[in-house]
């Protein structure tokens, strides 16, 4: 990821880049991927500058109060569904 960001700012200085946190996944904080990926997204936040790199982290948005991943938004707790999709600050949709 780090290289994509550097190819990125060396051949377009002036673009902004929007590097979005990997998603949670599995149902419970203690799942081992993702524990994994709380610690990837720790370093992708470290991509980000304040002006050229911004780094959004949605994924709290996916969990209940407990850390649960919500059924609601993602039924299989790893791919968001219609609901899933709206959440964040710009809807989209799949497709």
């Amino acid at each position: 990821m780090r290289a994509v960001v550097r190819t990125l700012r060396a051949k377009l200085p002036t673009t902004k880049i929007l590097l979005l946190a990997i998603f949670p996944r599995g149902e419970k904080p203690t799942d081992p991927q993702r524990l994994a990926i709380v610690e990837i997204n720790r370093s992708l936040a470290s991509f980000g500058d304040g002006k050229f790199i911004q780094y959004l982290d949605l994924g709290p948005q996916f969990l209940n109060a407990d850390g649960i991943v919500s059924k609601d938004a993602m039924p299989d707790f790893l791919h968001p569904n219609q609901r899933g999709y709206k959440i964040g600050p710009m809807p989209c949709a799949p497709g």
